[in-house]
């Protein structure tokens, strides 16, 4: 395997975060639902929690792209962008801030969360295990197999939408009193083997079927562990910061990234091992900009009244 192949390889492994995200979305909001929680507050509060950085972050992307250092698809494909419906069309699924394309996929999931909670609220504990289930197969043994293209498997957002439901349904058995069975540790190592086997997976849409198990798995142990009162290194405060800056991390490091490849050329293995650190470090200090200046006073002022729930930071 060539140098460039191998970054290619271990760059597609970001498959693997987009996929927790669809998972831990689907069980956060589940899990953080009130009973009289209306849709109407629903989507003003997923609004002001997503919209204004995603728009921040797409007029920085447009403008880099008019100064020519990047490139973000044509003003049409741009439009898309802003309004969060590229994911719909395979030729503009990156333009603007080319991350946002998962936003796309999310803003299926929330149109249709207060229909999917609702429904999987009157099910009985068996037909929300089916539920999970044929999700499960689904998303290991059909989708990534039978799709014409990666697109259709990884980035249509019909086809992400199980990820979602498999996590709405997991948060109401656990809410129930289910407790995962695999201590946290386990399932973390059994996530990273299946992130290093997805490497030779044949195609992006691959590493999905591999790790979305263990991916469900380290999101219940987890929160498992956390009701029983030791967190441990997740509980750290830096970690928990980090969290806190994660959807700002998310948006602005392809900015960042696309930013030094612009100056530096495409690297290889080593170069690029030596530049990461900075990119990082880089990409850490400008999401918390982004947090402290964009997300959180826009968020606050467009969310309506109540406190914003620490378990959605995501």
């Amino acid at each position: 395997m060539s140098e460039s192949s191998t970054v290619r390889s271990v760059a597609h492994q970001g498959a693997v975060g987009v996929s927790f995200f669809f998972i831990l979305s689907g069980f956060l909001l589940a899990w953080a639902r009130s009973a009289d929680a209306g849709a109407s507050r629903f989507y003003r509060r997923r609004f002001a929690r997503i919209y204004p950085l995603h728009a921040a972050t797409w007029a920085i992307a447009v403008a880099l792209a008019l100064l020519g250092l990047t490139d973000a698809g044509s003003r049409r494909a741009q439009g898309t962008s802003l309004l969060l419906v590229q994911a719909w069309f395979p030729s503009y699924l990156f333009a603007g801030n080319k991350v946002s394309w998962s936003l796309s996929c999310e803003l299926l999931f929330y149109l249709l969360f207060p229909l999917i909670v609702m429904t999987v609220a009157t099910m009985r504990p068996s037909q929300q295990w089916a539920v999970v289930a044929l999700c499960a197969i689904l998303a290991v043994f059909v989708i990534p197999w039978v799709a014409p293209s990666d697109y259709w498997a990884y980035n249509f957002p019909p086809a992400r939408l199980i990820e979602f439901i498999a996590g709405v349904c997991l948060a109401h058995r656990v809410r129930d009193g289910w407790r995962c069975p695999v201590p946290l540790s386990v399932a973390s190592m059994t996530l990273v083997l299946a992130a290093a086997l997805s490497i030779i997976a044949p195609s992006t849409s691959k590493p999905v079927a591999v790790t979305a198990i263990p991916i469900a798995l380290v999101i219940l142990a987890a929160v498992d562990r956390e009701q029983s009162g030791t967190m441990g290194l997740l509980g750290h405060p830096r970690l928990v910061t980090l969290g806190v800056w994660s959807f700002a991390l998310y948006l602005v490091h392809n900015i960042i990234v696309e930013l030094v490849l612009h100056v530096t050329g495409y690297l290889t293995f080593p170069a690029l091992a030596a530049v990461a650190p900075c990119v990082l470090l880089a990409s850490v200090g400008a999401s918390y900009l982004a947090h402290r200046w964009i997300e959180a006073p826009a968020e606050r002022r467009l969310r309506g009244p109540g406190r914003r729930p620490v378990s959605l930071d995501r």
